[in-house]
């Protein structure tokens, strides 16, 4: 019994072989395959079914403007050329899928027509699925690499919208257009995307749009949130602390002679910094991104400061020359008999005070490094008060 069961399957596997290399043999002799005709001749539009998934951001280059995004993608068409009769009466009873190579059979030809690569014509694969009823469907997963217009003002707390471009061609010129009910829905699509380090996707639409009479394109487009947390601890949190570290400078005694070189280290690793986040950057900007404008602030900060600094050393300077030469000429010079002479003044009399050592008591002098410390404190509050207004602005008008 076991060795019949054996017998009855292995003939099985050997008659299905057969009806299936022989449907292959019969399908390649038509002029359809020989011919890689497309459906109705060439002389009518094609109707193809899209269905395109992103599966991830691979990377996208702010610099470049350039998207490289992982896809599935989705092809499926009618060819009544390669329909075979699957009844249980046919010479194909039950074989209702068959693979072919590509190579023999009429693909639409998808292009990208925002592509970044020189070769914006996908490859479609080396094998095709094709049904009873003349159903084709080619599955593939390209890494499509196109280009973005980035808006790069509130970087990088920026939402950036992407459009991939895609156009159904073929070499005789019939069109491919999509189907409405073959279009996954957002939610599926979000759902189905991988999660990314940097990039975070929030929405998918696709649309139909007219091109010329009678000729579409698809756009899918990708709407992105830039993730925070890198960028505001490697750009942001650095800017911020060095500019209120240039009004520390007034904080900086004047006497130990540091407050420009202290300046001018700032506005150098300002420089350094800048030219750091300029790589970042797109050469092309509409608008000049507002963490740019904060560093460019922070440098101003420091240059006007490198200014102000120097003459305020050069004014305490003058201010110490002169303390020194008010000590030295109102110190007492009286001759030693003149010193020993006493006046005779009743017990409880009151010593006349001459009106300069009266207006002395009254009005005492104030100093020029008491003038220069009250200065000093004067421009740190009102640097930091300053400073303060420029900073929350920028941060504020980022984050909205």
């Amino acid at each position: 019994m076991l060795a019949f069961s054996i017998l009855a399957t292995l003939l099985c596997d050997v008659i299905a072989t057969s009806s299936h290399y022989n449907l292959t043999q019969e399908l390649r002799s038509r002029d359809t395959i020989k011919g890689q005709v497309p459906p109705g001749g060439g002389m009518t539009p094609v109707v193809v079914d899209v269905a395109l998934i992103p599966m991830n951001i691979l990377d996208i280059d702010d610099a470049k403007q350039v998207v490289s995004l992982p896809t599935s993608l989705i092809l499926m068409w009618t060819h009544p050329g390669l329909a075979w009769d699957s009844s249980p009466e046919g010479p194909y009873a039950k074989l209702n899928v068959l693979e072919l190579k590509t190579q023999e059979l009429w693909i639409p030809k998808v292009h990208i027509l925002n592509g970044a690569s020189e070769d914006r014509t996908l490859d479609m694969g080396s094998t095709a699925t094709v049904f009873s009823n003349g159903s084709v469907l080619v599955s593939v997963s390209p890494l499509m690499k196109f280009t973005c217009k980035m808006d790069m003002r509130v970087y990088p707390f920026d939402t950036q919208e992407c459009g991939l471009v895609v156009f159904i061609t073929s070499t005789y010129g019939a069109q491919g257009r999509k189907k409405k009910d073959f279009i996954m829905s957002s939610e599926s699509l979000i759902g189905s995307f991988g999660s990314n380090s940097e990039w975070t996707l929030e929405n998918v639409e696709s649309e139909e749009k007219e091109m010329l009479a009678g000729v579409s394109f698809l756009v899918y487009t990708l709407k992105l949130r830039r993730k925070t947390t890198f960028y505001v601890i490697s750009f942001i949190v650095p800017i911020v602390l060095t500019s209120y570290m240039n009004t520390l400078v007034f904080v900086i005694p004047a006497e130990s002679g540091e407050r420009v070189s202290y300046l001018v280290s700032i506005f150098v690793s300002n420089a350094v910094f800048v030219s750091f986040c300029t790589d970042q950057m797109p050469q092309g900007l509409d608008s000049v991104p507002l963490v740019m404008m904060l560093q460019l602030g922070t440098m101003a900060q420091s240059a006007f400061f490198i200014f102000l600094v120097s003459y305020l050393q050069r004014r305490s300077y003058r201010h110490q020359n002169h303390d020194i030469t008010d000590d030295v000429t109102s110190s007492p010079s009286v001759s030693k008999d003149a010193s020993e002479a006493k006046v005779a003044w009743p017990k409880n009399a009151v010593h006349p005070l001459d009106d300069e050592d009266a207006g002395k008591q009254k009005s005492p002098r104030v100093s020029g490094k008491e003038k220069d410390a009250q200065l000093d404190f004067i421009l740190f509050l009102v640097s930091l008060v300053i400073n303060s207004v420029f900073v929350v602005t920028i941060l504020a008008t980022m984050m909205q």
